[in-house]
């Protein structure tokens, strides 16, 4: 299923090729709500009868003496729906003044790090350009970044360019441009012409003008589009659960960086870890799941499954059957199943997160000879067997002493005679 997931976000991201390697240092993950409003792209869209432009810029970061600052991009309303640009030639005035940032201050000699992904596509139904000769596409691709660019002859309509300015706050007529990319048609070859500041890179690097340092600024895209085709570039936000730039960037060996599959499970297991302890955190402090939940489309099958069962419960209301969030339960312990054979019930872990050493208390209605407490992953695996005992009925408390984890969710199975009476999760810090 993880690779499932890989191939499918990586085709989004328009990457023909992949290696085995990818930099995870300095990944995000879109879990808190600063994460969320930081990982999001603005995503142009010029799109032709047989090949279409791409460009997509986010992850903006200053940086300076003090320190890096993140920057997002200006929120809008309904902004993850496509917005059509001007048909005009030249540039389009209704999407520039929507691609902006908000408001933001550097001091001198600053830097600004970016995502920029510029492309040229063939659409999934058209066909695929000859390749007659053995170097690739009709002899025209002879490094190999051209691979990247191959559409097909005259395929590309419209000039497309896109130029990033720094713009005075204060005064919108004082701008200057930090970077400039394009793609420009093709009568006479296969390739996308392909132009500006580095474009066949992803991850950038520029120096911010020390003429603005001081003031407020904000960035915004220029885009400009000259051509024959009668309708304009299409603009919208994207959202990502991870870091884009962790994932993607060209190498000097003619392939695109990309992780393994071992790396990308491990990605998608350590956003599931980060993405249950941040929902049960807000569920202890607040009696309620955040307002903005993360992405949980990249999840495996039994991940989706567990948050839902963990968080969620099915209700019946005027008549369907709805999914509503679960009441908090004392001491912010989320059941996953309760087999209440012998009306077996854990009330409290202590503590919530669970550090070194954890104290279950729970109630039962008969007393239980042979009680056994296992430890899984989510995904379900065993890792050890905790504690065996019995307990009377009543209130009984039961101490777990040294809980060598790492961080995560996991799951307490509660046996009796070998069989299941219970399951419950929690959150080890």
């Amino acid at each position: 299923m993880q690779t499932l997931l890989k191939l499918l976000f990586l085709l989004l991201l328009i990457s023909p090729l992949k290696a085995e390697f990818c930099d995870t240092s300095n990944v995000v993950f879109g879990i808190t709500n600063a994460e969320i409003k930081y990982l999001r792209y603005w995503h142009f869209h010029n799109k032709f009868d047989s090949a279409d432009v791409h460009y997509t810029f986010g992850e903006i970061r200053i940086v300076g003496t003090n320190g890096t600052e993140r920057v997002s991009i200006m929120p809008r309303k309904d902004e993850y729906y496509a917005v059509q640009g001007d048909s005009v030639n030249g540039i389009d005035n209704i999407l520039m003044d929507i691609a902006r940032t908000e408001k933001f201050k550097y001091g001198a000699n600053s830097k600004i790090e970016f995502f920029r992904h510029i492309s040229a596509t063939i659409p999934c139904d058209a066909a695929f350009p000859p390749n007659p000769n053995n170097d690739g596409w009709g002899g025209q691709a002879s490094h190999w970044p051209d691979y990247l660019w191959v559409v097909g002859k005259n395929k590309v309509a419209d000039l497309s360019e896109f130029v990033v300015e720094v713009v005075d706050a204060n005064d919108e007529n004082k701008h200057i441009a930090i970077d400039s990319v394009g793609v420009d048609r093709n009568p006479n070859s296969v390739l996308a012409q392909r132009y500006g500041t580095v474009p066949d890179k992803i991850n950038h690097i520029r120096n911010l003008p020390n003429s603005f340092a001081g003031r407020d600024v904000y960035l915004r895209i220029k885009p400009k589009r000259i051509g024959t085709t009668p309708y304009g570039m299409m603009m919208k936000v994207i959202p990502s659960w991870i870091s884009r730039s962790t994932l993607m960037e060209y190498d000097s060996i003619k392939s695109k960086k990309d992780c393994s599959d071992e790396v990308f499970e491990s990605l998608i297991n350590s956003y599931f870890n980060r993405l249950m302890v941040y929902c049960d955190s807000i569920r202890v402090k607040t009696g309620h799941l955040p307002i903005n939940l993360p992405d949980i489309d990249v999840l495996t099958d039994g991940q989706r499954q567990l948050y839902y069962q963990i968080f969620f419960e099915k209700v019946f209301m005027n008549g369907d059957t709805i999914l509503a969030e679960k009441p908090m339960p004392n001491g912010g312990v989320a059941s996953v199943a309760d087999r209440n054979g012998i009306d077996f019930k854990v009330q409290r872990i202590i503590p919530q997160p669970v550090t070194q050493n954890l104290t279950l208390i729970v109630d039962t209605k008969k007393k239980i000879n042979n009680l056994n407490i296992e430890l899984y992953s989510p995904d379900g695996k065993k890792i050890n067997n905790l504690w065996s005992g019995s307990i009377n009925k009543g209130r009984a408390k039961i101490n777990i002493e040294n809980i060598n984890l790492a961080p995560g969710v996991y799951l307490l199975h509660f046996l009796s005679a070998d069989k299941q009476i219970a399951v419950y999760s929690f959150v080890k810090q």
